[in-house]
């Protein structure tokens, strides 16, 4: 009964957000036209800017100093969660967004680990923190774009992402861009769902091409650069696409959009100092980053915790408390947790470590021995040398026996067995060999090898003999050069 009423109240919470999005939002208008004349655009968007009439090709790229190669987080957005009522959701996109501009704003380096920070870690509580204000802080913008029954608002949707004039969203991110800023962008899925999966990103600059903003031709040119953090390190393009009314990225063409709007709401904090990964050394080990998998069963936190005990030889060990620090790891989900150790362990060379992992597998000998009886003593097939071809090592030692023969173990001060181990299969019976050999009858066989074809079904392997062929010797071979 208790999840029933949580879920009727987040029901109603999302209809009076909607609700509110359609009062609260302002739809661009479009009689409020620009100055300049068509096929021109001003040349700075800022209210206070330069407003000489251009050509739009003229400004070429726009760009702000955030650069996501130095700005932005070295890790991909993999996060997931379950904040409420086990619902999963994936992605931290607008936390990750908020908190990249929240150093670049205030000078502070990025944390530079390559690694998704582990849930409960510094580095992910305040993403999180950012994630949800990005969130609380338009819920009208987001309510506003959930509004679409059977899709009749797409193009109107589409079209404010176009519109470059009159509190466009084009606009508003020009005058943004203009003045040195780079902005968060909400990205709106087409299906309209209110639970996405919506995106947030970061425009880094913009190109008009011969596009002026008016919703007429040319609406292809346009060009948003973003700081996506599902791409580290990438500068994507997001292009509008007018005949399928949706965004996407030039980079990217299956990740599509609606639209976007502008989210002037963001306000730059501080951020806390993160930690750097420790600094390799040559030939030392400094660090170990664990990664632990949970299976059906979260991992709770507060008394539920994990600890990690780390032994070197011929030193302590190593305790780390809580890497979860008390908070709750979801099923079926892998955290990556970084241990910094307290003195580094000399690494080993590489043949070193080659020779290592070679001892550590087992031999082929003991892999035999775990076989069957049947299979233990079984010699491996060694192929005659072909015609012309010079003989190798093993047939010039051991040329009287066959080829099935000559990689049988011998025995300390013993002799080469003349005939299969007892208990191997056998080569071939005497009925058979009969059949094969040109005309030799089975009797005749067993006259020239000196079996009783009366005894036991086993003969002896005729010197010389190979399959198929006749009872001759081995023609002659030549010289081994």
């Amino acid at each position: 009964m208790h999840r029933f009423w949580r879920r009727c109240a987040a029901a109603l919470l999302l209809t009076l957000t909607v609700l509110a999005g359609m009062l609260a939002g302002a739809t661009p208008s479009t009689a409020d036209r620009r100055s300049c004349p068509t096929g021109q655009v001003w040349r700075d968007a800022r209210s206070g800017g330069d407003h000489t009439c251009v050509d739009p090709r003229t400004l070429g790229r726009r760009m702000t100093g955030f650069d996501p190669g130095r700005h932005g987080f070295r890790f991909s957005n993999d996060f997931q969660s379950k904040p409420l009522f086990d619902f999963r959701f994936g992605g931290l996109c607008g936390g990750m967004s908020y908190l990249s501009l929240d150093h670049f704003h205030t000078g502070r380096r990025i944390p530079q680990q390559q690694t998704l920070p582990a849930t409960g870690s510094p580095l992910h509580q305040s993403i999180y923190g950012r994630q949800v204000t990005s969130i609380a802080d338009n819920l009208d913008k987001w309510g506003e774009l959930t509004f679409n029954p059977f899709g009749w608002r797409n193009r109107e949707f589409f079209t404010w992402g176009l519109q470059g004039f009159g509190g466009g969203r084009l606009q508003e991110l020009r005058e943004a861009i203009d003045a040195g800023t780079p902005m968060p962008l909400g990205l709106f899925k087409p299906d309209a769902n209110v639970w996405g999966p919506h995106h947030q990103v970061v425009a880094v600059g913009y190109e008009l091409g011969r596009y002026t903003g008016d919703l007429r031709s040319h609406q292809q040119d346009l060009k948003i650069f973003v700081y996506d953090p599902n791409f580290p390190g990438r500068t994507l393009t997001l292009v509008p696409h007018p005949d399928r009314n949706v965004f996407s990225y030039l980079e990217e063409p299956h990740k599509t959009w609606r639209t976007y709007f502008v989210d002037h709401r963001y306000q730059p904090r501080t951020p806390p100092a993160f930690p750097d990964p420790a600094t390799p050394a040559p030939g030392q080990v400094t660090e170990l980053v664990l990664h632990i998998g949970t299976g059906g069963d979260d991992l709770r936190g507060g008394n539920d915790n994990v600890n990690a005990t780390i032994h070197v030889a011929g030193r302590p060990p190593q305790h780390a408390l809580n890497l979860n620090n008390s908070a709750r790891w979801i099923d079926h989900y892998q955290q990556t947790v970084r241990i910094r150790l307290d003195q580094p362990v000399p690494r080993l060379p590489h043949h070193r470590r080659a020779a290592d992992h070679h001892l550590r597998r087992r031999p082929r000998w003991r892999q035999l021995e775990r076989q069957p009886p049947d299979h233990r003593h079984r010699p491996r097939a060694h192929p005659l040398p072909r015609p012309g071809q010079s003989p190798g090592p093993l047939h010039r030692r051991q040329p009287h026996l066959h080829r099935s023969h000559q990689l049988i173990p011998q025995k300390e001060g013993g002799t080469a067995p003349s005939g299969p181990p007892k208990g191997s299969p056998r080569r071939i019976g005497p009925e058979r060999a009969g059949r094969r050999s040109s005309g030799v009858s089975p009797g005749e066989r067993a006259k020239t090898t000196g079996t009783n074809t009366a005894g036991p079904r086993r003969v002896k392997c005729l010197a010389g003999r190979r399959r198929g062929r006749p009872d001759t010797p081995h023609p002659p071979r030549a010289p081994h050069s």
